[in-house]
Formats: C-alpha cells, sequence, structure tokens
C-alpha cells in the first residue's frame, strides 16, 4: 500500500495540483476571483464603537437586493447580532472557511488550497466521515496529497483550525460513492467540481458596517423608517377593528342568549345538571318537552342520561300515562341511578319501599 501510495505522488507537486485544479473549474466558467466573494457596505444606527464584519455563506438566489435588505433589518432591529439573515442553516466548519477564504481572498492559488484542504479533510480527518475506501484511491495516497496542500498553506502562514468533529465544510458536498475515481489527477478535478457546486449555489457574502451611510443608504433608511410608520399606523387600525368586531360580537352573543332565554328558560341549567335532578325530570315530563324547555334536542337529553346512566321512559310510556293506563311517576324511576342511591341515607327503607309500590302499581 505504501509503496504504491509512493508511485502515485510520485512528481506530484502543489503546481501540479493547482494546474488541475484551475483546468477544471474553468472548465466550467468558474473564475476564483469573481464568482466567491460578495461584499456589501451598510450603515449601523445605534451600534457604539463600530462593529465587526460579517462574513457568511449566502444563497445566490437571494444576492439581488442584499444589500437593501440588511439595511432594512438594521434599522427593524439595531441591535440584532446577524446584520445580515438567511434561512440558510450554517455550522461552525463551513463558518471557519469563509472566514479562512476571506482572509486569502486575493490569492486564487491559496483559495484554493483552502478549498482542497476542506474537501480533504472532511474525508481524511473527520471522525464522522467514513473515507470512501471502495471508490476513491488508497487512503494514504489522499492523506499525501493533503499533506503536500497543507505545507503550502504552512509556508504562507496559514494555519488551519477546523475541529476533527465537522463533517461539512462547505455548502455542497459530493456524494463519493456515486464515482469510481483510481487516480489522484481525477481526485483533484473531482473535488473541483465540488467547489464550482458550492459557488454556483452560495457566495461568501462580506458586510462592512459605516460610520455614516451614504446617499443611497439614506434613501433605503428612509423608506425603512417610513415603512415601519405606516406598519405601525395599519397595525394599530388593525387593533381597533379587532376590538371593535369583539364588541360587536359580543353584543350579538348577548341579544342572541337573551332571545335563546325566552324562548328556552331553563336553557342555562343544562351543563350543570345534576343526575338527580335529571332523573326527575325525565320522570316528571316527557323528553320532548324537556328539550324545548332547556334549548336542547331530544337526543341530546337521551344522551346526557345514558351518560348519567339514568333510565329514560320507553316510547309510547306518556301517551299511557296521558290515557290513564299508567299512574303518573311522579319523578320517580322504578330503577333509579346511583347518585339517587347514594343520596339516601343507610338504613332508609321506605324509599325502597315507595319503589316496590310503583312496580305493583304498574302491574296491576
Amino acid at each position: 500500500m505504501e509503496l504504491l501510495a509512493e508511485e502515485m505522488l510520485d512528481g506530484m507537486d502543489w503546481d501540479w495540483i493547482y494546474r488541475n485544479w484551475l483546468g477544471a473549474v474553468e472548465r466550467f466558467g468558474f473564475d476564483p476571483r469573481e464568482d466567491v466573494f460578495r461584499k456589501i457596505e451598510v450603515f449601523a444606527p445605534g451600534s457604539r464603537g463600530g462593529r465587526d464584519r460579517q462574513i457568511t455563506w449566502w444563497p445566490v438566489r437571494d444576492l439581488q437586493g442584499v444589500q437593501i435588505e440588511t439595511q432594512r433589518r438594521l434599522v427593524s432591529l439595531p441591535n440584532a447580532r446577524y446584520a445580515a439573515h438567511t434561512d440558510y442553516q450554517q455550522n461552525k466548519g463551513t463558518n471557519d472557511t469563509a472566514e479562512q477564504l476571506v482572509a486569502t481572498s486575493q490569492e486564487p492559488e491559496l483559495l484554493a488550497a483552502i478549498l482542497l484542504s476542506a474537501s480533504l479533510f472532511t474525508r481524511c480527518s473527520s471522525y464522522r466521515i467514513q473515507y470512501p475506501h471502495e471508490n476513491w484511491p488508497i487512503y494514504k495516497a489522499a492523506k499525501g496529497l493533503q499533506r503536500i496542500i497543507d505545507e503550502v498553506l504552512q509556508e504562507k502562514g496559514i494555519s488551519l483550525y477546523w475541529a476533527p468533529t465537522c463533517t461539512d465544510l462547505l455548502p455542497e458536498v459530493s456524494c463519493d460513492r456515486d464515482y469510481k475515481i483510481e487516480e489522484l489527477t481525477s481526485l483533484v478535478r473531482y473535488l473541483a467540481e465540488e467547489h464550482v457546486a458550492s459557488f454556483a449555489s452560495f457566495r461568501i457574502l462580506i458586510v462592512d458596517f459605516l460610520d455614516r451611510p451614504t446617499p443611497f443608504l439614506k434613501r433605503a433608511i428612509e423608506a425603512e423608517h417610513e415603512r415601519l410608520a405606516q406598519e405601525k399606523i395599519e397595525q394599530e387600525a388593525w387593533q381597533e377593528n379587532l376590538k371593535r368586531e369583539k364588541k360587536l360580537r359580543m353584543q350579538k352573543e348577548a341579544l342572541e342568549h337573551a332571545a335563546r332565554k325566552k324562548q328556552h328558560p331553563r336553557c342555562d341549567q343544562w351543563a350543570a345538571i345534576t343526575p338527580m335532578d335529571l332523573e326527575k325530570l325525565v320522570w316528571s315530563t316527557p323528553v320532548s318537552q324537556l328539550a324545548k324547555e332547556f334549548g336542547v334536542s331530544g337526543p341530546a337529553v337521551k344522551k346526557k342520561c345514558k351518560a348519567m346512566r339514568v333510565e329514560t321512559p320507553r316510547p309510547g310510556f306518556w301517551r299511557r300515562v296521558s290515557s290513564g293506563k299508567m299512574p303518573h311517576p311522579q319523578g320517580v324511576s322504578p330503577n333509579p341511578c346511583a347518585a339517587v342511591l347514594a343520596s339516601q341515607p343507610k338504613g332508609n327503607l321506605s324509599f325502597v319501599a315507595d319503589h316496590l309500590d310503583s312496580q305493583i302499581t304498574k302491574k296491576e
């Protein structure tokens, strides 16, 4: 393995690596000087002592108007920790890469070295990523390639400080197991394509803060103040309208309740009715009449009786009572519910006797 790795690395130096990388990215029209960074300047009102520049990855689709949006955000939230805010979920590894790239933004070779080192670091040095042994050149050859790149950076005084726990150092990472790579030349070009894909979707946004706003930013700030004032007026109007609608709704509900109570005098008592009272009522008055009195439906009365385990008269019971074929129960059920029985004092047999008498009378 070591001999094979040495053979693959034989004659390879940084110039060879950079030429292959540059040729691969230029094939896609990628320019390291133009297609990596986007710099904007904004005024931070209310900040004392100035603010440090913000460096972040920013989606290419949202680059248009990013300066105005950032300035508007600072006007609305002057103490916001991040002036430029995006929905893209970043992590420490990608942020560290962005800061290192900004530090070497004037030298394309160093930029290429950092990108290559980042891509190799996640495959060869991260604790959480497994090296694709089956599809890539032998591991020691890839480590040798990484060593050559890191030596170039060290000669320039650049020390990389990625944590071994990082899984992503670039916003776009290729799926290694989908490609078969046998030579280091192909590996360098493969990583170059990964870099092109990253910067096709993202740019490194550099936000610098000014002590005084430019005329362009002044107009943006004034427009934002006007927008906030208008938004406040609309919010207050909406709140007033909400209060007015609530008041009208309460008045309407009060009128409806009064009308309902006039039609159904006991409508307020239905929710708090007890099993004892319910049993007494259903054995004193037909269900249809009770429903009208309480302002509910007949099935609702029967459903409540079932829930409270209150027995109801069978169909035709009240017709027989009205025709004199059966005596009026006078609110007493032949099978009282548990709540009624529990309400009687212990040893009180008169209650049971009354029910037995009613049963005998019913049979006669």
